[in-house]
């Protein structure tokens, strides 16, 4: 996947998607009908209205879609979200979430919704545009739809940030730019400005996740992106993806997904992951 891929559709009726992960951030805004949408182990009931937000660590299904179904969808990469929106705020429903936080906003004003759904229709049309610009215009109409679900619920969001939490920030946006690279926890305080102990401590209460498990969940949410979307081996999707030993790579992803790579990419393969594959194609990979 391209660091700064993004893309925009909007779906009818599309069927169910079994459970498929992307390396990268996703809204889903549903315009018609019922579904049940999975994130994790979260279950929500989606209807005209629901907004969910789902972050590059979280694997989810859409099922039990009424036959009057249809939704918009927008993905777009980490990197992306940080350059170009670059909004400690707006980018905390995706990178300060707990991991048992919310997931869904359901807007009940049906003037938001018709403002929402012109946005999606705005920021489609601009995504199928090659004019200069494009990825910018893209990313205002993103930043857009985020200011207008944090008006309507701004508990939804974290709070106002103090310079500790920009500092913590900087480290977490310097692991989504270099996972792959060696990095060390004195590395990251430093970036902080803080003692590795504060640190530590700070970057969970702000993440839902220490240091090190934000840099471990990074690099495999890389490596399972590679798996479902090349053929490379398991070794060379290791070194690329930062871990310096394929065998301690394997027992931390088996660990983590109670499944070894190899048995990942050929349960995703054979249960005809279409959407994953959708995306692939579409994004030029």
């Amino acid at each position: 996947m391209d660091s700064m891929f993004f893309q925009c559709r909007y779906s009818v009726s599309p069927g169910e998607f079994a459970s498929h992960y992307h390396d990268a951030c996703e809204i889903l805004f549903i315009t018609s009908g019922e579904s049940t949408v999975k994130v994790n182990d979260n279950v929500y009931r989606a209807v005209p209205g629901s907004m969910i937000f789902i972050n590059n660590f979280e694997e989810h299904s859409i099922s039990d879609m009424s036959s009057d179904y249809s939704h918009y969808c927008v993905l777009f990469s980490v990197r992306m979200a940080n350059r170009y929106i670059n909004d400690a705020r707006l980018i905390s429903v995706f990178k300060s979430k707990l991991p048992k936080s919310r997931h869904m906003i359901l807007v009940a004003d049906p003037g938001k919704v018709g403002e929402i759904v012109s946005i999606f229709q705005t920021l489609c049309a601009e995504h199928r545009n090659e004019e200069e610009y494009s990825l910018e215009m893209t990313a205002l109409l993103l930043k857009q739809i985020l200011i207008i679900m944090y008006r309507i619920m701004p508990g939804f969001f974290c709070g106002s940030f103090t310079e500790t939490q920009m500092n913590l920030r900087l480290a977490q946006m310097y692991i989504d730019e270099h996972y792959q690279e060696d990095i060390s926890i004195s590395d990251l305080a430093g970036i902080s400005f803080l003692s590795s102990f504060y640190f530590s401590h700070s970057f969970k209460d702000m993440t839902g996740y220490s240091p090190k498990q934000y840099l471990l969940m990074s690099r495999l949410s890389k490596a399972k992106e590679l798996l479902l979307t090349t053929d490379l081996p398991v070794n060379m999707i290791c070194v690329q993806c930062g871990f310096q030993d394929v065998n301690n790579m394997i027992r931390l992803f088996k660990r983590e997904f109670k499944l070894t790579p190899n048995q990942y990419r050929k349960q995703m393969h054979d249960g005809g992951n279409d959407h994953e594959y959708a995306i692939k194609k579409k994004s030029g990979e």
